[in-house]
């Protein structure tokens, strides 16, 4: 008897620029972006759902900047360039 698995939908391509604009609003409004206990469900939310979904070729950084005191998020490519921080 095999295993069975869900695919799930490749969501390559979904998740614009504006998107992640009201993502990071959310976050920021809250103080969670600068606030270290949210750190790890930021990158979880960022690393699993966001990332997950902006189009192929692009390159994607994120984390707590240098200086530990903010977490960052950098998309370089065609269609998205911006960092949020």
């Amino acid at each position: 008897m095999g295993l069975g698995f869900v695919t799930p939908t490749n969501p390559v391509g979904t998740v614009t620029e504006a998107d992640i604009d009201a993502y990071w609003k959310k976050y920021d409004d809250r103080g969670d972006t600068a606030e270290p206990s949210h750190y790890n469900d930021l990158d979880d939310y960022f690393r699993t759902h966001v990332t997950a979904g902006i189009p192929a070729g692009h390159t994607v950084k994120w984390g707590v900047n240098d200086a530990g005191t903010k977490y960052f998020l950098t998309i370089s490519g065609s269609i998205i360039n911006k960092t949020w921080s």
